[in-house]
């Protein structure tokens, strides 16, 4: 077993200790993404804990159909899907996964956008009062046959004012954010992380420069009360050193971000935790801590790195979160995303495009 021990970090001002990080595997939770019948595979991966006790899981572009011998068969793929998970322990817990009917009664997407343009990938969510929000990132094809032939053209946020019934009978209200940046050098969205603190929820975004080179992504914070999440009049921006209701004087939080990651509160060292795939794709996982989540935040810690997927040149690792409402007091459950520039490889090879999960034990000395 993959076992990786960091060395110890001090946490000044909070506990008078070092804390070490141990990341190991945990193959019995992926296994139970490991279908093949129905829902064979997604990406995305992240979970909202529903008020009810339930856990959502939103996923991205989906396989539904079969898998034999190895391979995806009489499949095809959809833009989002969800589960539910009817407890806290991914283990064990039973695991309901849906998708949406068209009506030639195929499969179809949970989250279809209203304006008719382009489809959603969901990023995050919060269950507020009885509502459940969602945040999803709009994105159209630009026309070309790879992997990457898409772009990101808005965000939304989806209020479903029924969260428990069935999710394909989910009455969903849709609403486009007024904020973020789509053009050819900067590419300014929120929602890849979301989570509620003290009245108020925080949005997370990726500020993206774009241009010659790699694309540089920096993480940036929104927040608005929780009573008021679908009023945009009262969203505030952390900029120049205060919360302020202008979002065109935000400020970077930390580099190497990624347009989906995660935030949550870690009670064992009294930090709140970021989870991070460096820029987006990488083997590696970051972790970064703060005691405040406007920052400052530490520098990258990686956490661990991501054993090697078949033998296509083309396999990447993304899509890194925590998922703080499955995990232990001082453990934090993890899960990325695998995939392939080659689709027909992928196609060919169904053990790829799965949930991976892996632990990451805090431990206090």
């Amino acid at each position: 077993m993959l076992r990786i021990i960091l060395g110890s970090i001090l946490l000044a001002n909070v506990v008078r200790a070092a804390a070490s990080f141990t990341a190991i595997p945990l193959p019995e939770c992926a296994a139970r993404f490991r279908n093949t019948n129905g829902w064979t595979g997604a990406d995305g991966i992240a979970s909202v804990a529903l008020e009810d006790g339930r856990t959502l899981w939103l996923f991205g572009d989906t396989w539904i159909g079969a898998i034999r011998d190895g391979r995806h068969q009489h499949a095809t793929m959809v833009n989002n899907t969800v589960a539910l998970e009817y407890g806290r322990d991914l283990a064990r817990d039973r695991l309901d996964f849906f998708w949406g009917r068209a009506t030639n009664h195929q499969p179809a997407a949970i989250f279809v956008p209203v304006d008719g343009r382009g489809f959603f990938w969901p990023a995050s969510g919060v269950a507020v009062n009885g509502r459940l929000f969602v945040f999803a990132q709009q994105i159209e094809r630009t026309g070309g046959t790879g992997t990457f032939a898409f772009r990101g053209v808005a965000t939304w946020l989806l209020e479903v004012t029924n969260p428990a019934a069935p999710p394909p009978e989910w009455k969903t209200v849709q609403r486009k954010l007024p904020y973020g940046q789509f053009g050819n050098a900067r590419h300014l969205a929120f929602g890849g992380a979301a989570l509620r603190q003290a009245g108020w929820v925080y949005i997370f975004g990726c500020d993206e420069e774009r241009g010659q080179g790699l694309p540089q992504k920096h993480a940036v914070v929104a927040r608005a009360p929780e009573t008021a999440l679908a009023d945009f009049t009262r969203w505030q921006f952390w900029g120049r050193g205060a919360w302020q209701a202008d979002a065109d004087q935000i400020t970077r939080l930390f580099n190497h971000a990624a347009d989906e990651y995660s935030v949550s509160w870690q009670p064992t060292i009294r930090k709140f935790v970021a989870i991070c795939t460096p820029n987006g794709m990488n083997a590696a996982i970051h972790l970064r801590l703060a005691s405040a989540l406007n920052g400052p935040w530490s520098e990258a810690t990686t956490i661990y790195c991501c054993p090697k997927v078949g033998q296509h040149e083309g396999v990447f690792y993304y899509a890194a979160k925590g998922h703080p409402e499955l995990s232990a007091t001082n453990e934090l459950l993890i899960t990325y995303a695998t995939n392939t520039g080659d689709f027909w490889y992928g196609a060919a090879h169904a053990d790829l495009y799965w949930p991976n999960c892996i632990r990451l034990r805090i431990n206090v000395e």
